[in-house]
């Protein structure tokens, strides 16, 4: 379940799932950061969504994955 006012990953948050996801969780309140390989769709997103966090990498990187996770209270993986 998801809490208001901690910050969760989205792995994959650029695709159609992803993106339904930031905008709903924004309006309850939580902080969002969106992990893809996708640095274009990266782009649009916080064009659309200005307060998430946008994060670049490949979740096959353990070391981008791990830097991704920092300071996030849940992972929700859509990738």
């Amino acid at each position: 379940m998801i809490q208001k006012n901690k910050k969760y990953l989205i792995t994959g948050g650029t695709g159609f799932l992803g993106e339904l996801l930031v905008s709903k969780w924004l309006d309850q309140g939580c902080n969002i950061r969106v992990m893809s390989r996708n640095e274009g769709k990266l782009i649009n997103l916080k064009e659309k969504y200005p307060n998430i966090e946008i994060y670049a990498g490949d979740i096959s990187d353990q070391f981008e994955v791990a830097q991704a996770c920092d300071g996030i209270s849940g992972v929700f993986h859509l990738a």
